[in-house]
Protein backbone atom coordinates (compact mmCIF):
# COMPACT_ATOMS: atom_id res chain seq x y z
CA UNK A 1 0.00 0.00 0.00
CA UNK A 2 1.43 3.38 -1.02
CA UNK A 3 1.96 6.25 1.40
CA UNK A 4 -1.01 8.20 0.03
CA UNK A 5 -3.39 5.23 0.24
CA UNK A 6 -2.12 4.42 3.73
CA UNK A 7 -2.83 7.98 4.88
CA UNK A 8 -6.33 7.83 3.38
CA UNK A 9 -6.99 4.47 5.03
CA UNK A 10 -5.73 5.58 8.45
CA UNK A 11 -7.58 8.86 8.15
CA UNK A 12 -10.82 7.05 7.36
CA UNK A 13 -10.33 4.66 10.26
CA UNK A 14 -9.65 7.57 12.60
CA UNK A 15 -12.82 9.29 11.38
CA UNK A 16 -14.91 6.19 12.06
CA UNK A 17 -13.46 5.87 15.56
CA UNK A 18 -14.08 9.55 16.18
CA UNK A 19 -17.72 9.23 15.11
CA UNK A 20 -18.20 6.27 17.44
CA UNK A 21 -16.52 8.07 20.35
CA UNK A 22 -18.51 11.28 19.93
CA UNK A 23 -21.77 9.37 19.42
CA UNK A 24 -21.22 7.33 22.58
CA UNK A 25 -20.31 10.43 24.55
CA UNK A 26 -23.46 12.21 23.42
CA UNK A 27 -25.73 9.25 24.08
CA UNK A 28 -26.62 8.51 20.46
CA UNK A 29 -28.75 5.32 20.44
CA UNK A 30 -26.63 2.30 19.63
CA UNK A 31 -29.10 1.12 17.00
CA UNK A 32 -28.20 4.18 14.86
CA UNK A 33 -24.51 3.29 14.88
CA UNK A 34 -25.29 -0.32 13.99
CA UNK A 35 -27.27 0.81 10.97
CA UNK A 36 -24.55 3.30 9.95
CA UNK A 37 -21.85 0.64 9.82
CA UNK A 38 -24.13 -2.08 8.43
CA UNK A 39 -23.79 -4.41 11.39
CA UNK A 40 -27.54 -4.93 11.06
CA UNK A 41 -29.53 -6.04 8.06
CA UNK A 42 -33.14 -6.10 9.17
CA UNK A 43 -36.37 -5.58 7.27
CA UNK A 44 -38.57 -2.94 8.82
CA UNK A 45 -41.58 -5.19 8.33
CA UNK A 46 -45.13 -4.37 9.30
CA UNK A 47 -46.24 -6.29 12.37
CA UNK A 48 -49.29 -8.11 11.01
CA UNK A 49 -50.06 -10.74 13.66
CA UNK A 50 -49.87 -8.98 17.01
CA UNK A 51 -52.93 -6.97 17.97
CA UNK A 52 -52.72 -3.23 18.55
CA UNK A 53 -55.86 -2.62 20.55
CA UNK A 54 -55.82 -0.52 23.72
CA UNK A 55 -56.99 -3.43 25.83
CA UNK A 56 -54.79 -6.30 24.72
CA UNK A 57 -56.68 -9.18 26.30
CA UNK A 58 -55.53 -12.57 27.48
CA UNK A 59 -57.62 -14.21 24.75
CA UNK A 60 -56.00 -12.07 22.03
CA UNK A 61 -52.52 -12.67 23.44
CA UNK A 62 -53.07 -16.43 23.44
CA UNK A 63 -54.49 -16.33 19.91
CA UNK A 64 -51.51 -14.30 18.68
CA UNK A 65 -49.07 -16.80 20.18
CA UNK A 66 -50.89 -19.65 18.47
CA UNK A 67 -50.89 -17.77 15.15
CA UNK A 68 -47.12 -17.27 15.37
CA UNK A 69 -46.75 -21.01 15.95
CA UNK A 70 -49.01 -21.72 12.97
CA UNK A 71 -46.98 -19.50 10.64
CA UNK A 72 -43.53 -20.58 11.88
CA UNK A 73 -44.05 -24.10 13.28
CA UNK A 74 -40.37 -25.03 13.12
CA UNK A 75 -39.30 -22.05 15.21
CA UNK A 76 -42.18 -21.48 17.64
CA UNK A 77 -43.71 -23.73 20.26
CA UNK A 78 -46.61 -22.72 22.54
CA UNK A 79 -47.49 -24.45 25.80
CA UNK A 80 -48.90 -23.84 29.28
CA UNK A 81 -46.60 -23.80 32.30
CA UNK A 82 -49.30 -23.51 34.94
CA UNK A 83 -52.80 -22.39 35.84
CA UNK A 84 -53.96 -19.28 37.69
CA UNK A 85 -56.46 -19.07 40.56
CA UNK A 86 -59.18 -18.28 38.01
CA UNK A 87 -58.28 -21.29 35.85
CA UNK A 88 -56.45 -19.49 33.03
CA UNK A 89 -53.40 -21.12 31.49
CA UNK A 90 -50.09 -19.32 31.94
CA UNK A 91 -48.93 -19.45 28.35
CA UNK A 92 -45.32 -19.74 27.21
CA UNK A 93 -43.87 -19.32 23.72
CA UNK A 94 -40.48 -20.87 22.99
CA UNK A 95 -38.61 -19.21 20.13
CA UNK A 96 -35.66 -20.82 18.37
CA UNK A 97 -33.94 -24.02 19.49
CA UNK A 98 -35.36 -25.56 22.69
CA UNK A 99 -32.38 -27.93 22.85
CA UNK A 100 -29.81 -25.12 22.95
CA UNK A 101 -27.96 -24.49 26.22
CA UNK A 102 -28.05 -20.75 25.38
CA UNK A 103 -31.32 -19.88 27.10
CA UNK A 104 -33.04 -16.52 27.56
CA UNK A 105 -36.07 -15.79 29.72
CA UNK A 106 -38.50 -12.98 28.84
CA UNK A 107 -41.67 -12.10 30.75
CA UNK A 108 -44.27 -9.34 30.73
CA UNK A 109 -47.68 -8.55 32.14
CA UNK A 110 -46.65 -9.43 35.69
CA UNK A 111 -48.75 -6.45 36.79
CA UNK A 112 -52.33 -6.36 35.58
CA UNK A 113 -52.36 -2.83 34.20
CA UNK A 114 -49.01 -3.25 32.39
CA UNK A 115 -50.30 -5.40 29.56
CA UNK A 116 -48.61 -3.45 26.77
CA UNK A 117 -45.51 -5.43 27.70
CA UNK A 118 -47.10 -8.49 26.08
CA UNK A 119 -47.67 -6.59 22.84
CA UNK A 120 -44.11 -5.25 22.78
CA UNK A 121 -42.60 -8.66 23.51
CA UNK A 122 -44.64 -10.55 20.92
CA UNK A 123 -44.07 -7.83 18.32
CA UNK A 124 -40.33 -8.38 18.82
CA UNK A 125 -40.87 -12.09 18.24
CA UNK A 126 -42.73 -11.43 15.00
CA UNK A 127 -40.02 -8.97 13.91
CA UNK A 128 -37.33 -11.63 14.47
CA UNK A 129 -39.32 -14.28 12.61
CA UNK A 130 -39.95 -11.98 9.65
CA UNK A 131 -36.17 -11.52 9.38
CA UNK A 132 -35.33 -15.21 9.78
CA UNK A 133 -34.52 -15.81 6.10
CA UNK A 134 -32.00 -13.07 5.33
CA UNK A 135 -31.72 -10.81 8.37
CA UNK A 136 -28.51 -10.05 10.24
CA UNK A 137 -27.82 -8.52 13.63
CA UNK A 138 -24.39 -7.63 15.01
CA UNK A 139 -22.73 -9.84 12.45
CA UNK A 140 -25.00 -12.81 13.17
CA UNK A 141 -27.42 -14.20 10.64
CA UNK A 142 -30.83 -14.29 12.31
CA UNK A 143 -31.20 -17.93 11.28
CA UNK A 144 -27.97 -18.73 13.14
CA UNK A 145 -29.17 -16.92 16.27
CA UNK A 146 -32.39 -18.92 16.20
CA UNK A 147 -30.39 -22.13 15.83
CA UNK A 148 -28.02 -21.21 18.66
CA UNK A 149 -30.55 -19.87 21.20
CA UNK A 150 -33.74 -20.85 22.96
CA UNK A 151 -35.88 -17.92 24.10
CA UNK A 152 -38.53 -18.75 26.70
CA UNK A 153 -41.25 -16.13 26.70
CA UNK A 154 -44.22 -15.63 29.03
CA UNK A 155 -45.71 -12.42 27.65
CA UNK A 156 -48.62 -12.28 30.11
CA UNK A 157 -47.59 -13.83 33.41
CA UNK A 158 -50.61 -12.43 35.28
CA UNK A 159 -53.62 -12.98 33.00
CA UNK A 160 -56.15 -12.74 35.85
CA UNK A 161 -54.79 -9.33 36.84
CA UNK A 162 -54.72 -8.15 33.23
CA UNK A 163 -58.36 -9.05 32.70
CA UNK A 164 -59.37 -7.43 36.00
CA UNK A 165 -57.65 -4.23 34.87
CA UNK A 166 -59.49 -4.34 31.55
CA UNK A 167 -62.91 -5.75 32.42
CA UNK A 168 -63.28 -5.54 36.20
CA UNK A 169 -64.93 -8.13 38.45
CA UNK A 170 -66.96 -9.67 35.63
CA UNK A 171 -63.75 -11.14 34.22
CA UNK A 172 -63.47 -13.26 37.38
CA UNK A 173 -65.46 -16.35 38.38
CA UNK A 174 -68.59 -15.38 40.28
CA UNK A 175 -67.31 -16.83 43.56
CA UNK A 176 -64.49 -14.25 43.65
CA UNK A 177 -66.39 -11.12 42.67
CA UNK A 178 -67.64 -9.88 46.02
CA UNK A 179 -64.23 -10.24 47.65
CA UNK A 180 -62.50 -8.53 44.71
CA UNK A 181 -64.89 -5.59 44.87
CA UNK A 182 -64.11 -5.22 48.57
CA UNK A 183 -60.36 -5.35 47.86
CA UNK A 184 -60.85 -2.54 45.36
CA UNK A 185 -62.56 -0.33 47.92
CA UNK A 186 -65.98 -0.96 46.44
CA UNK A 187 -65.06 0.68 43.15
CA UNK A 188 -65.99 -0.94 39.84
CA UNK A 189 -63.01 0.76 38.16
CA UNK A 190 -60.15 -1.77 38.12
CA UNK A 191 -58.06 -0.03 35.43
CA UNK A 192 -55.17 0.62 37.86
CA UNK A 193 -55.17 -2.91 39.28
CA UNK A 194 -51.67 -4.48 39.48
CA UNK A 195 -52.13 -7.60 41.61
CA UNK A 196 -53.21 -11.08 40.58
CA UNK A 197 -56.70 -12.48 41.11
CA UNK A 198 -56.02 -13.09 44.81
CA UNK A 199 -54.90 -9.52 45.45
CA UNK A 200 -51.19 -10.39 45.66
CA UNK A 201 -48.65 -8.19 43.87
CA UNK A 202 -46.53 -10.65 41.90
CA UNK A 203 -43.81 -8.02 41.56
CA UNK A 204 -42.86 -8.66 45.19
CA UNK A 205 -43.76 -12.34 45.61
CA UNK A 206 -40.37 -13.82 44.64
CA UNK A 207 -37.74 -14.89 47.16
CA UNK A 208 -35.39 -11.91 47.04
CA UNK A 209 -35.14 -10.17 50.41
CA UNK A 210 -38.88 -10.76 50.62
CA UNK A 211 -38.80 -10.46 54.41
CA UNK A 212 -37.70 -6.82 54.16
CA UNK A 213 -40.70 -5.77 52.07
CA UNK A 214 -43.21 -3.76 54.09
CA UNK A 215 -45.90 -3.16 51.48
CA UNK A 216 -49.62 -3.36 52.12
CA UNK A 217 -50.98 -5.36 55.08
CA UNK A 218 -53.76 -7.13 53.17
CA UNK A 219 -54.69 -8.23 49.64
CA UNK A 220 -55.65 -5.43 47.29
CA UNK A 221 -54.92 -3.70 43.97
CA UNK A 222 -51.18 -3.41 44.57
CA UNK A 223 -48.35 -3.72 47.07
CA UNK A 224 -49.38 -6.82 49.06
CA UNK A 225 -46.50 -9.30 48.98
CA UNK A 226 -48.44 -12.43 49.94
CA UNK A 227 -48.10 -14.76 52.89
CA UNK A 228 -44.73 -16.14 51.75
CA UNK A 229 -42.40 -16.09 48.75
CA UNK A 230 -43.92 -18.06 45.88
CA UNK A 231 -47.30 -18.17 47.59
CA UNK A 232 -48.99 -17.64 44.20
CA UNK A 233 -49.61 -19.99 41.31
CA UNK A 234 -47.95 -17.60 38.85
CA UNK A 235 -44.68 -17.17 40.74
CA UNK A 236 -44.54 -20.90 41.55
CA UNK A 237 -44.97 -21.72 37.86
CA UNK A 238 -41.89 -19.64 37.08
CA UNK A 239 -39.90 -21.14 39.93
CA UNK A 240 -40.77 -24.71 38.93
CA UNK A 241 -40.12 -24.18 35.23
CA UNK A 242 -36.74 -22.55 35.73
CA UNK A 243 -35.53 -25.03 38.33
CA UNK A 244 -34.42 -27.47 35.61
CA UNK A 245 -33.69 -24.92 32.88
CA UNK A 246 -31.00 -22.40 33.82
CA UNK A 247 -31.26 -19.15 31.87
CA UNK A 248 -28.23 -17.16 30.79
CA UNK A 249 -30.09 -13.86 30.97
CA UNK A 250 -33.56 -12.69 32.05
CA UNK A 251 -35.62 -9.75 30.76
CA UNK A 252 -38.73 -8.63 32.63
CA UNK A 253 -40.98 -6.03 31.02
CA UNK A 254 -42.87 -3.53 33.16
CA UNK A 255 -44.37 -0.11 32.51
CA UNK A 256 -43.74 2.66 32.85
CA UNK A 257 -40.75 4.92 33.55
CA UNK A 258 -38.26 4.61 30.67
CA UNK A 259 -35.60 3.06 32.89
CA UNK A 260 -33.76 -0.21 33.50
CA UNK A 261 -33.21 -1.94 36.82
CA UNK A 262 -30.05 -4.05 36.73
CA UNK A 263 -28.32 -3.87 40.14
CA UNK A 264 -29.09 -6.35 42.89
CA UNK A 265 -26.16 -6.87 45.27
CA UNK A 266 -23.73 -8.24 42.67
CA UNK A 267 -20.02 -8.05 43.44
CA UNK A 268 -16.72 -8.45 41.65
CA UNK A 269 -16.74 -9.74 38.08
CA UNK A 270 -20.51 -10.19 38.10
CA UNK A 271 -20.98 -6.53 38.95
CA UNK A 272 -18.63 -5.46 36.14
CA UNK A 273 -20.33 -7.78 33.66
CA UNK A 274 -23.86 -6.71 34.55
CA UNK A 275 -23.09 -3.00 34.54
CA UNK A 276 -21.53 -3.30 31.09
CA UNK A 277 -24.58 -5.15 29.79
CA UNK A 278 -26.90 -2.64 31.45
CA UNK A 279 -25.14 0.23 29.71
CA UNK A 280 -25.53 -1.56 26.38
CA UNK A 281 -29.23 -2.07 27.06
CA UNK A 282 -29.57 1.59 28.02
CA UNK A 283 -27.98 2.65 24.73
CA UNK A 284 -30.26 0.37 22.72
CA UNK A 285 -33.50 1.54 24.35
CA UNK A 286 -32.58 5.09 25.31
CA UNK A 287 -33.74 4.33 28.87
CA UNK A 288 -31.90 5.50 32.00
CA UNK A 289 -30.26 3.10 34.43
CA UNK A 290 -31.72 2.97 37.93
CA UNK A 291 -29.18 3.80 40.62
CA UNK A 292 -27.97 1.35 43.26
CA UNK A 293 -29.59 3.50 45.94
CA UNK A 294 -33.04 3.27 44.33
CA UNK A 295 -32.55 -0.41 43.52
CA UNK A 296 -32.08 -1.17 47.22
CA UNK A 297 -35.67 -0.06 47.76
CA UNK A 298 -37.02 -2.70 45.37
CA UNK A 299 -37.15 -6.33 46.52
CA UNK A 300 -39.08 -9.48 45.72
CA UNK A 301 -39.02 -9.15 41.93
CA UNK A 302 -38.53 -11.96 39.43
CA UNK A 303 -35.29 -10.41 38.16
CA UNK A 304 -34.04 -9.90 41.74
CA UNK A 305 -34.72 -13.51 42.64
CA UNK A 306 -33.16 -15.02 39.54
CA UNK A 307 -30.09 -12.80 39.61
CA UNK A 308 -29.39 -13.43 43.31
CA UNK A 309 -30.19 -17.16 43.17
CA UNK A 310 -28.52 -18.19 39.91
CA UNK A 311 -25.91 -15.47 39.43
CA UNK A 312 -26.78 -14.70 35.82
CA UNK A 313 -27.63 -11.19 34.59
CA UNK A 314 -31.20 -9.98 34.75
CA UNK A 315 -32.92 -6.74 33.80
CA UNK A 316 -36.27 -5.16 34.55
CA UNK A 317 -37.23 -2.88 31.68
CA UNK A 318 -39.71 -0.14 32.53
CA UNK A 319 -41.23 0.96 29.23
CA UNK A 320 -41.80 4.62 28.41
CA UNK A 321 -45.25 6.15 28.85
CA UNK A 322 -46.61 9.70 28.54
CA UNK A 323 -48.97 9.00 31.42
CA UNK A 324 -49.52 6.44 34.22
CA UNK A 325 -50.35 2.87 33.25
CA UNK A 326 -52.13 1.47 31.37
CA UNK A 327 -49.88 2.88 28.64
CA UNK A 328 -52.11 4.39 25.92
CA UNK A 329 -52.07 2.54 22.62
CA UNK A 330 -51.05 5.78 20.88
CA UNK A 331 -47.61 5.30 22.48
CA UNK A 332 -47.17 1.76 21.18
CA UNK A 333 -45.09 2.50 18.08
CA UNK A 334 -42.60 4.63 20.03
CA UNK A 335 -42.28 2.02 22.79
CA UNK A 336 -41.93 -0.79 20.25
CA UNK A 337 -39.22 1.06 18.30
CA UNK A 338 -37.25 1.62 21.50
CA UNK A 339 -37.40 -2.07 22.40
CA UNK A 340 -37.48 -3.77 18.99
CA UNK A 341 -33.90 -5.07 19.20
CA UNK A 342 -33.78 -6.02 22.89
CA UNK A 343 -34.42 -9.75 22.49
CA UNK A 344 -32.07 -9.86 19.50
CA UNK A 345 -29.42 -8.14 21.62
CA UNK A 346 -29.79 -10.79 24.32
CA UNK A 347 -29.57 -13.56 21.72
CA UNK A 348 -26.40 -12.12 20.18
CA UNK A 349 -24.80 -11.75 23.61
CA UNK A 350 -25.55 -15.26 24.82
CA UNK A 351 -24.66 -16.95 21.52
CA UNK A 352 -21.20 -15.44 21.27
Amino acid sequence: MGQRKRRIYLGGLAAILAVCFVAAARGVPQRWLERLFELDRLKESYISVIGRTQEYSYERCKADMEELQKRWPELVRVESIGTTAFGRDIMMLTLGNPDSPNRIWVDGGIHGREYMGAQVILSQVEFILQNEKDGRFRGWEISALLENCGVYIVPMLNPDGVMLSQQGVFSAPEAFREELAAMNGGSQNFSRWKANGRGVDLGCNFDARWEFIEGKPAPGPMGYKGTAPFSEAESRAVQDYLADRPMGITLSYHGAGAEVYWWYYQKGERLVRDERLARELSRITGYDLVSEERSRESNGGLKDWYLSTYGNPGFTIEMRSPEPCPIPIQAFLEVYEENKRVILWAMAWIAK
